[in-house]
Protein backbone atom coordinates (compact mmCIF):
# COMPACT_ATOMS: atom_id res chain seq x y z
CA UNK A 1 0.00 0.00 0.00
CA UNK A 2 1.52 3.69 -1.29
CA UNK A 3 0.31 5.01 2.38
CA UNK A 4 2.41 2.21 4.31
CA UNK A 5 5.61 3.20 2.29
CA UNK A 6 5.05 6.53 2.28
CA UNK A 7 4.82 6.66 6.31
CA UNK A 8 8.17 4.60 6.65
CA UNK A 9 10.02 6.41 4.33
CA UNK A 10 8.94 10.25 5.80
CA UNK A 11 7.58 10.28 9.92
CA UNK A 12 6.19 13.78 8.85
CA UNK A 13 4.43 12.15 6.09
CA UNK A 14 3.26 9.43 8.60
CA UNK A 15 2.37 12.71 11.57
CA UNK A 16 0.54 13.97 8.68
CA UNK A 17 -1.55 10.92 7.68
CA UNK A 18 -2.66 10.33 11.54
CA UNK A 19 -4.26 13.89 11.52
CA UNK A 20 -6.17 13.18 8.78
CA UNK A 21 -6.87 16.53 8.49
CA UNK A 22 -8.95 16.86 5.18
CA UNK A 23 -11.29 19.32 3.71
CA UNK A 24 -12.81 19.17 0.23
CA UNK A 25 -12.86 21.71 -2.33
CA UNK A 26 -16.03 23.57 -3.19
CA UNK A 27 -14.76 26.44 -5.05
CA UNK A 28 -11.32 27.38 -6.53
CA UNK A 29 -9.45 27.79 -9.93
CA UNK A 30 -8.25 24.88 -12.25
CA UNK A 31 -5.60 24.98 -15.29
CA UNK A 32 -6.93 22.69 -17.63
CA UNK A 33 -4.85 21.79 -21.08
CA UNK A 34 -7.63 21.44 -24.06
CA UNK A 35 -6.34 19.11 -26.91
CA UNK A 36 -7.44 21.36 -29.45
CA UNK A 37 -7.25 25.07 -27.79
CA UNK A 38 -4.41 24.65 -25.21
CA UNK A 39 -4.30 26.18 -21.75
CA UNK A 40 -7.20 26.89 -20.30
CA UNK A 41 -7.97 28.40 -16.69
CA UNK A 42 -11.65 28.62 -15.33
CA UNK A 43 -12.71 28.13 -12.00
CA UNK A 44 -15.22 25.54 -10.61
CA UNK A 45 -17.85 25.26 -8.18
CA UNK A 46 -18.73 21.63 -6.36
CA UNK A 47 -21.87 20.26 -4.95
CA UNK A 48 -22.85 17.77 -2.82
CA UNK A 49 -25.61 15.52 -4.56
CA UNK A 50 -28.34 14.75 -1.27
CA UNK A 51 -29.32 11.86 -2.83
CA UNK A 52 -26.04 10.12 -2.79
CA UNK A 53 -23.77 11.96 -0.38
CA UNK A 54 -20.26 9.83 -1.85
CA UNK A 55 -21.10 11.93 -5.41
CA UNK A 56 -20.63 15.54 -6.50
CA UNK A 57 -21.78 17.81 -9.40
CA UNK A 58 -18.71 19.68 -10.79
CA UNK A 59 -19.65 22.82 -12.46
CA UNK A 60 -16.76 24.63 -14.36
CA UNK A 61 -17.21 28.13 -16.17
CA UNK A 62 -14.71 30.37 -18.21
CA UNK A 63 -15.14 34.05 -17.22
CA UNK A 64 -17.75 35.04 -19.90
CA UNK A 65 -16.13 36.48 -23.02
CA UNK A 66 -12.97 35.79 -22.01
CA UNK A 67 -10.16 33.43 -23.62
CA UNK A 68 -11.60 30.25 -22.08
CA UNK A 69 -15.09 30.87 -23.35
CA UNK A 70 -14.28 31.84 -26.79
CA UNK A 71 -11.74 29.10 -27.30
CA UNK A 72 -14.14 26.43 -26.10
CA UNK A 73 -17.33 27.55 -28.25
CA UNK A 74 -15.11 27.68 -31.34
CA UNK A 75 -13.69 24.24 -31.00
Amino acid sequence: MVVEELSRASSEFAALWRLHEVRSKTQDGKHLRHPRVGDLHVTFSAFTVNDAPHQQLVVYQAEPGGFPAQAVRSS
